[in-house]
Order: C-alpha cells, then structure tokens, then sequence
C-alpha cells in the first residue's frame, strides 16, 4: 500500500533531485500516517461490542441528504466578520463551543460534533452542552464513544438524536480509503474535518467552510470567537502543536482533489484563513 502511495506521488519521478525542497520529508509523513492509519482500522477489531453496534446504527443516515449543500462552521475569530442569519435555511454543521456564538439558536445549525478527548474525559465540563440542550432541541449530536457515555452520565441531550462516530485516522496525499461512518474515519486531528466526513457519508455534495482560519497557534490574542484557549505550556509542547498543526495544513490541502474525485465540491468562505490552498469563494448564500 505504502508503494502504491509514493507511486500516485510521484508518477513522473526518475531521481530525487525532481523533489522540491522539504517534499521529501513530506512524503515520508504521508507515508508514516498511511502506515498509522491502517493500524488504526486494524484495531477496530478491538472495539467494545457496544460501541461497534452504535457505529453500526450509522448506516441509517448514509446518503439521506444525497445532491445537497452544507456548511460547516469552525471557532475562528473571523466568524464574528459574517451575518450567520443568512445560514437560517441551510444545512449547517457546528462544533465544540459554537453555543457560545449569540446566534446560534437563531441559525437553527442541524448536526452538532463534538469530539474532543478532553470531552469525552470530562475536562470541558458540561455546562456548554447544557446550553445546547436548552437552546437547540432538535440538534443532531456527533460524540466519539467517550463523548456518548460521557453524556449518559451526566444525563445530557438524552432526547436528542445522538450518533456515535470514530475519528482515528488522517486525511493525507494519496488517502486510499472511503468514508464510512460504521467504521473508523478520518478527522482525529480536526473536529471539522470529522464534520467533513460525515457530511460525504449523508451524501452532500457541496461542503462550505465558515470560521476555519487555521492559524490559532499565531494569534497572541482570540484564537476563537469566544476568546482564547490555554496556549502551550512549554517549548516542547509548542513543538508537538507545530508539527500537529503543519500536518493538519497539510492534510486540508489534500482534501479537495480527494472530494473531487468522489464528486464533492469543497469551498472555503473565509477570507481571512490561512488555509490559502483550498478553493476560496466570497461568503454568500447562492439563491438569496
């Protein structure tokens, strides 16, 4: 598989010399995360009993918004530059915090995904996804497993309809597999990117990003609408968040020519991201 990829890389390629410089390291990262990626699905087969049949239910959903659009909002400060009341009508995905947003009963967003493992371990609290609960009856919620028994305990969100998802691969160039929400999927470096898979599994063919700026690690002030999150403690952990952060660019850069090829149609909306590598159309609602 690791050949197969460096070949889709490299068709042309007859010496090293060929490849720019630092694309090398590059694609020994994207074969590294192949590499992670196929033992992640391989352990799958390790899976509680329970939280195999939970992803199972998932096949109730797959292509019933088959032909649409929809958007998916991230956190970044510059979702505070755009009316969200233009959004009452479509389809819109939201994730982690979004509650805090002044609008967001007013948008009326209709999945919800959440799944942070500080979640699922009880580091964020609760007291947001309360608020979603009062504010957002009719919300679809995404967890990861942790996140689902999470929520069991503290008898949260328990009359919303809630799916189970299982964010344990990357996207990368050459990503070899498809979306399929039984299984395990890509996006466990980025909760939009698990919104992006979900959105391919119900069949949306048009996916528009909103509030995706990529650079909160270069912010000295809001990383987020709602304020900023804790910084790294230390040089090593701005390190690891460096590197994390490079490969996540990286992975969102491979991610169109992949929808493409499965007819999906990825835009960015957002001025403002750093993200300069995914198709950029001006915020607007076609039809309004």
């Amino acid at each position: 598989m690791i050949a197969s990829l460096v070949r889709q890389r490299l068709p042309q390629l007859t010496h090293l010399t060929q490849v720019r410089p630092g694309e090398l390291r590059f694609l020994l990262d994207d074969a590294l995360v192949l590499g992670w990626n196929t033992v992640a699905r391989a352990r799958e087969a390790a899976l509680a009993p329970a939280h195999k049949e939970l992803l199972r239910k998932n096949e109730g959903i797959r292509g019933i918004h088959r032909g649409k659009r929809c958007w998916i909002l991230g956190n970044g400060p510059s979702l505070k530059d755009h009316d969200l009341l233009a959004l009452r009508d479509e389809e819109v995905f939201v994730v982690n915090r979004f509650i805090h947003h002044p609008d967001a009963d007013k948008i009326h967003p209709s999945f919800y995904v959440v799944i942070d493992p500080k979640f699922g371990a009880g580091h964020w609290g609760h007291d947001f996804v309360e608020e979603v609960e009062k504010r957002l009856p009719d919300v679809w919620v995404f967890t990861g497993y942790d996140g689902w028994k999470f929520l069991g305990e503290k008898q949260i969100l328990q009359r919303h309809r809630r799916f189970v998802v299982h964010p344990n691969q990357l996207f990368h160039f050459g990503y070899p597999f498809e979306i399929d929400l039984t299984h395990g999927i890509p996006g466990s470096d980025n909760v939009t990117k698990t919104a992006v898979s979900i959105a391919v599994w119900m069949g949306f063919t048009e996916i528009n990003l909103l509030g995706i700026d990529g650079n909160g690690l270069l912010l000295s002030e809001n990383s987020h609408f709602y304020g900023h999150v804790p910084q790294p403690a230390d040089q090593l952990e701005l390190e690891r968040s460096l590197a994390s952060a490079a490969m996540s660019m990286r992975s969102w850069r491979a991610l169109p020519d992949w929808l493409a090829k499965r007819g999906v149609r990825l835009v960015s909306r957002n001025s403002k991201s750093v993200l300069t590598a995914l198709p950029y159309e001006p915020f607007s609602v076609p039809g309004l």
